[in-house]
């Protein structure tokens, strides 16, 4: 294990396990709740459980991201420089790029597919870095 995987994961859980552990938890309570401008939520809840079990994560906002949209997502850092993205209400943007994160919550992605994601949630296109985006104090750089 190299220093920057040690670093993002200290104790060596399987963030991904837990993740998907986590995901049908909070769908589980959430059985009767539509997901539809449910964003917060979903994706509240599901912070929640993955701080409880210790796995580093990160709510992220559009608004912070600095689009006029509001959306709110999960992001967890894995292994290589990649990602898990969460986003337990993608199914209201009627879109099928990423069938994963349709049917099982989340995605492995990097900053090229954060950024389709994105664009397929605020309409407009980005060339954002994930790491900038994950490390900055919510998602801007801090003064």
């Amino acid at each position: 294990m190299d220093l920057n995987e040690l670093m993002r994961n200290i104790r060596g859980i399987d963030k991904e396990k837990i993740l998907k552990e986590s995901i049908e938890e909070v769908r589980d309570e959430f059985t009767n709740i539509v997901e539809k401008q449910r964003c917060k939520l979903y994706s509240g809840r599901l912070v929640d459980k993955l701080k409880e079990r210790h796995v580093p994560v990160r709510l992220m906002n559009t608004k912070d991201l600095g689009y006029s949209y509001e959306h709110e997502f999960v992001l967890v850092p894995d292994k290589d420089d990649s990602y898990f993205l969460a986003d337990l209400t993608y199914s209201q943007f009627n879109a099928l790029e990423f069938p994963d994160l349709l049917e099982f919550g989340y995605e492995k992605v990097d900053s090229e597919i954060l950024n389709h994601y994105l664009g397929i949630v605020t309409g407009i296109n980005s060339d954002k870095n994930i790491d900038e985006i994950y490390y900055l104090e919510n998602g801007k750089k801090s003064k």
